[in-house]
């Protein structure tokens, strides 16, 4: 047992070390432009949405891109209200990580170690960024398959089994469960990858995972939250709108849950993972939709809260 909870603890770390690899390589590839592209493209609501999509599925991190968004508000490049969209967008991007796990390519592993190898030894800054992101890959499947083997192995553990049909009794639990997984970690990207490799073994089904994706939704923002706390008033409002954007949705999504489910299992019926990562997607698109007609009342809401001359 002691061996196979080794390999887990192994897994999980490389799983980890691959996103953060991954995330290292393309915000190096990108020469510190993405800063840039914000402030350029932060005048209308779509193209700002968009721009977090785009940047967010670069540097695989939600949270970067927020941290950056703070940063830009907090310096006066952006306003509060032009940062909005872009936290939409990066939503949705962060997504992309899972969309590329569900695609089982583990005996490709070796050749991404092989090609970050090549590129890291021509010295060249730019291919050694593009190194990084081969190692990540590489990192990332060979975790990804450590884990889904321990697993496996657990589930034949009576404690286990049962823990896991309790939580499967007790949706709202998952809430909890994500929400404290993803502020632990700080990676919903890593915490979803794992929420699949759980799936596929059989420890959630498609209604759990789902309630754990809206957890790991709000514990996201956990790292804009306390960044928050040492930058000026409209930095503030940017980590506030992040996380009402995130309970918006988890509401939303909750009112319509027999219908999202329904949608989500006919898309995939027989593949779990596929399931998981296209309701991460969905989830944060709907949440998005939902969002942009009362985009302005929730801005100056949140103006209200934290009023310029308090």
């Amino acid at each position: 047992m002691l061996f196979y909870i080794l390999r887990f603890l192994l897994g999980f770390g490389l799983l980890i070390s691959g996103i953060k690899f991954m995330s290292a390589g393309f915000k190096g590839l990108a020469d510190g432009k993405l800063k840039m592209y914000i402030c350029i493209f932060s005048e209308n609501l779509l193209v700002t949405i968009l721009t977090g999509i785009i940047i967010t599925a670069i540097i695989q991190s939600s949270s970067a891109t927020t941290l950056m968004i703070i940063t830009l508000v907090n310096a006066g490049l952006i306003t509060f209200r032009q940062s909005a969209g872009v936290i939409m967008g990066a939503n949705i991007g962060t997504t992309i990580t899972a969309q590329i796990i569900i695609f089982n390519i583990i005996k490709y592993s070796p050749y991404f170690f092989l090609l970050s190898i090549l590129c890291y030894l021509t010295g060249k800054s730019c291919l050694q960024n593009i190194s990084k992101a081969f190692l990540g890959f590489g990192l990332l499947f060979t975790g990804l398959h450590l884990v889904e083997n321990a697993l496996g192995l657990f589930y034949s553990c009576r404690f286990v089994s049962s823990n896991m049909r309790f939580l499967a009794s007790n949706p709202f639990l998952g809430i909890v469960i994500g929400f404290f997984t993803t502020a632990i970690i700080q990676s919903s990207s890593a915490a979803t990858v794992f929420l699949i490799a759980l799936a596929r073994q059989g420890y959630v089904d498609l209604k759990t995972a789902i309630f754990i994706l809206m957890g790991e939704n709000m514990g996201t923002c956990v790292t804009a939250l306390a960044a928050s706390l040492w930058v000026n008033r409209n930095s503030k409002k940017v980590a506030i709108f992040h996380f009402i954007f995130n309970f918006i949705g988890a509401v939303f999504i909750t009112l319509i849950f027999p219908l999202f489910i329904e949608f989500i299992s006919s898309m995939s019926p027989n593949n779990i993972g596929k399931q998981i990562a296209n309701a991460h997607t969905i989830f944060n698109v709907l949440s998005t939709m939902v969002i942009i007609p009362f985009y302005d009342i929730i801005l100056q809401a949140i103006d209200n809260i934290l009023p310029e001359n308090s």
